[in-house]
């Protein structure tokens, strides 16, 4: 079934389709598709109807030729057109392969399926919604299965014990007035509880919308204003400061969107509710924490404004165990107390452990300890450590997109394991413990809840981290590349001298080394004199450690580097490296005007990614030589040299990179189509195609020239309202027939009674080919003037 499809397996998949829909050149293109003709498996007149890999792939998979994950047949006939395509198609596949063998990352809560999900509406019902009625058919339909789940965890969160504590009623004045707030502490001080009841508070108590828990932040874009949607990021960036670096890149990429969704005024009101740890905040840099990480949308937890005694009397007498009793004297060392671990934990963790209770004031005062010790004591601490070893969640059955599970009631249960895991047998924890928990292992004997192995074990540690590098699956969201041990340099020696005494091949290390982002041992390689190669330059960005690229620029390989025929700033602009695309345009500005396979400069790429700043890092470059408008502070070309070039920069299919130039709104590629067709085709979105529609009209009437979107056609006499239809009716065929925005609102333009045809109805079997049109939009992109 599709819907078994890990997301991070979708998401590769759609980085391969569309990473070929820019590389198979159009008489490739041809050849290929006429390779799966005379009914092998596609009818000759079905052939004549794909027009663009998309479809290709489309229509492969609905007849179970290809699927996600496994490409076999696509291949041998790829093999006879493309040769140089091959090894990047079977790269992909096998890395989707290793995720879907491997099930969910243990981070994602389990979920349910899409199971009970209402039918759209028919056609005349749909063309009869209104706007304000269709907001909750808007919704992505990869979001509302985490819609459920989050209903569902809400549910089951209000049978536990809660006290609404100051935090918890500050942080309603916040939504109230902001629409945002973010939940700073420690581990235990009770973060994700105050956000599930404000979530509750906000969705079942208010009616303000539907409650979402995003376990990653590209999620955000599935997301758009005016949803009702009220979103939670727990633990926003991770559990440990030194693994966060690479959602910081995620979150910095949508700073700009965030605004949009949540502080913008909308009619239909977003809400945004954010958990950070108090370590993982204060490692976080100046831009990270402008916009929604400010002072007035912040609860700090941790702080005193927060540690109230009478709030804690309270919360001990909740937690009190019925056969217990506190005397006065203990209730008062209790409040005096200041535990390593949130205190709402320790009144939780305390209900539940009779060991712990024998403690009495001792665990409120070192709880930390107390846990460790009355875990080493349980018998079921060999079924602890199995859990462990499976990152902390075991699946009672062996269909993982159920919610049966076990595991570990609070963090603080999965490190005090670790912990005592580590201390009892470092070598055997070096050896086998999840990769992510190889993060709570240090060389410094000063850290505080960390494993501090000595010299002893830097051969063992080596070893793991040699494995780590090796194995392919682990290269999708790691962060072997920020761990602890690689700011030791007696560590980085060793680890080095060990590539030398086995004869490891060190420049393919190197590279791995840069994939993952480990800055200290890259640049210790580089200093022992291993040569980067012509791989190199797009490992380091993958692993975004701008320091490495800035060394990377000592050498020669940087601008004659090449993968699949993209040049290295083509590849920063796409994975949007901002640092890194500045970088490369200070020391290469020809790469701005390298093109790829199909015509493609990066300028193109940074248009179909929709990045603003980094397509004025981009102008920049031509801007110092040409003369050129200024307006409110943008660089407008209007008349200049720049406008003429690239009114001319052109792929082969004659896409033109349509964003900050009023002269390319009337350009057309060599099918006849302009914009406003591909954002009729590609989106639904209409305050998007009305935004465009304004700057075509403007550029017109600029022009002494008369607007008027019926007239607006293509080589075979299409109109605008002509491809929206056919979009409609592709996404009929594929989920049966749903809400359209942008049919509707382009039936009322060009007159309901001109309406020439209407969408059928149409059921196909189970195929999805995980395209996201909205995205692919994007080649077009406006700058407001």
């Amino acid at each position: 079934m599709a819907s078994d499809i890990p997301t991070e397996a979708k998401d590769i998949h759609n980085e391969l389709v569309f990473y070929l829909g820019r590389q198979i050149k159009k008489e490739e293109f041809h050849e290929l598709k006429n390779l799966f003709s005379n009914n092998n498996p596609l009818a000759p007149t079905e052939v004549e109807l794909i027009k663009n890999i998309y479809d290709l792939f489309t229509n492969l998979m609905r007849y179970k030729t290809i699927a996600v994950g496994d490409y076999t047949q696509f291949v041998r006939k790829l093999e006879l057109t493309n040769l140089d395509l091959v090894g990047y198609v079977n790269e992909k596949e096998n890395a989707i392969k290793s995720i879907v063998d491997r099930g969910p990352s243990p981070a994602m809560q389990p979920r349910p399926g899409d199971q009970g999900q209402q039918q759209s509406p028919d056609p005349a019902t749909r063309i009869a919604t209104t706007a304000d009625t269709s907001q909750a058919k808007k919704i992505h339909r990869d979001l509302k299965p985490m819609i459920e789940t989050a209903k569902a965890r809400i549910k089951k969160e209000k049978e536990k014990k809660f006290y609404p504590t100051k935090g918890f009623c500050d942080a309603k004045e916040k939504l109230q007035k902001n629409r945002v707030v973010v939940i700073k502490g420690n581990t235990g001080d009770g973060k994700t509880a105050i956000a599930v009841q404000l979530l509750h508070w906000l969705s079942q108590e208010q009616q303000a919308g539907q409650p979402l828990q995003l376990h990653e932040i590209k999620k955000l874009d599935l997301l758009a204003p005016n949803l009702k949607l009220i979103t939670f990021i727990d633990d926003i960036f991770g559990e440990k400061d030194v693994m966060c670096k690479m959602d910081v890149q995620e979150w910095n990429k949508r700073i700009e969107k965030v605004k949009t969704l949540f502080l913008d005024e909308q009619k239909e009101t977003n809400f945004l509710v954010i958990t950070v740890r108090n370590e993982v905040f204060n490692s976080l840099e100046k831009r990270s924490l402008e916009t929604i990480f400010t002072k007035d949308n912040l609860i700090d937890l941790s702080s005193e404004t927060y540690k109230v005694e009478e709030e804690k009397k309270t919360l001990l007498e909740l937690y009190k165990p019925e056969t217990f009793s506190w005397s006065e004297e203990e209730t008062n060392q209790v409040l005096t107390c200041a535990p390593n671990i949130g205190f709402p934990q320790c009144c939780q963790l305390f209900y539940n452990s009779e060991e712990l209770q024998k403690e009495r004031v001792r665990f409120f005062a070192n709880p930390f300890h107390f846990l460790k010790e009355a875990l080493s004591r349980l018998q079921e601490c060999s079924a602890l450590l199995y859990l462990f070893l499976h990152d902390g969640m075991i699946k009672k059955e062996k269909n993982w997109s159920g919610e049966d599970v076990y595991r570990f009631n609070h963090d603080s249960i999965y490190v005090a394991v670790a912990l005592l895991y580590g201390k009892a047998t470092p070598i055997g924890y070096i050896q086998n413990c999840p990769s992510i928990s190889l993060s709570y292992l240090t060389t410094s004997d000063t850290a505080t809840n960390m494993i501090v192995i000595s010299s002893d074990h830097y051969t063992e540690m080596c070893e793991r981290l040699l494995r780590e590098f090796e194995c392919e699956e682990k290269r999708y969201g790691t962060s072997i590349g920020s761990l602890d041990v690689w700011n030791d340099p007696v560590f980085v020696e060793r680890f080095v001298g060990l590539l030398n005494d086995r004869k490891y091949d060190k420049l393919d290390v190197l590279n791995k080394a840069c994939h993952f982002g480990a800055e200290e041992c890259v640049l210790s390689l580089l200093c022992e004199g291993v040569e980067p190669d012509k791989v190199t330059p797009f490992r380091v960005l993958w692993g975004g450690s701008v320091k490495v690229l800035r060394k990377l620029l000592e050498y020669d390989v940087t601008p004659t580097a090449r993968d699949y025929n993209d040049n290295v700033l083509h590849k920063a602009c796409y994975w949007e490296r901002e640092e890194m695309v500045t970088l490369l345009c200070d020391t290469y500005p020809h790469l701005v005007h390298d093109t790829d396979s199909v015509g493609r400069t990066p300028l193109h790429v940074v248009a179909w990614r929709g990045n603003c700043s980094m397509l004025q890092t981009l102008e920049r470059v031509d801007d110092q030589q040409h003369k050129c408008e200024s307006v409110h502070g943008r660089v407008v070309h209007r008349n200049c040299v720049c406008a003429q070039y690239m009114a001319q920069l052109v792929d082969v299919y004659g896409c033109t990179v349509l964003h900050s130039y009023p002269a390319l709104t009337t350009a057309v590629d060599e099918d006849g189509r302009h914009c406003l067709h591909y954002l009729a085709s590609d989106t639904s979105d209409v305050d998007w195609f009305t935004e465009c529609e304004s700057h075509v009209k403007r550029h017109l009437e600029y022009t002494g020239r008369k607007y008027d979107i019926t007239t607006i056609l293509d080589n075979k006499g299409e109109s605008v309202l002509d491809r929206a239809k056919e979009r409609a009716s592709f996404w009929a065929k594929k989920r049966g027939t749903e809400n359209n925005p942008m049919l509707d609102h382009l039936i009322q333009v060009f007159d309901f009674d001109n309406l020439h045809g209407s969408v059928t109805e149409t059921t196909v079997d189970d195929v999805d080919i995980y395209v996201n049109v909205e995205q692919l939009g994007q080649t077009f992109t406006i700058q407001k003037l």
